[in-house]
């Protein structure tokens, strides 16, 4: 069974605007890190089972700095 490495209060955030995910610890005051987007409704919160299994270049840069 693969350990999950993405758990609250570290959700991953994809914004449907920029196409960016980020962890939503790092920028809890912004709703996305990369534009000027404050509107949730284009922002997606991944399921830690989600972000586990993603191997987007985004996904993999995450999982790297989060170890």
């Amino acid at each position: 069974m693969n350990k999950i490495l993405c758990e609250d209060p570290h959700q991953v955030v994809e914004c449907l605007r920029c196409d960016g995910r980020f962890l939503r610890s790092d920028h809890e005051d912004k709703v996305c890190a990369f534009c000027d987007n404050d509107d949730l409704q284009d922002t997606i919160f991944l399921m830690p089972e989600e972000f586990d299994q993603c191997t987007c270049d985004q996904c993999t840069g995450i999982k790297e700095n989060f170890k």
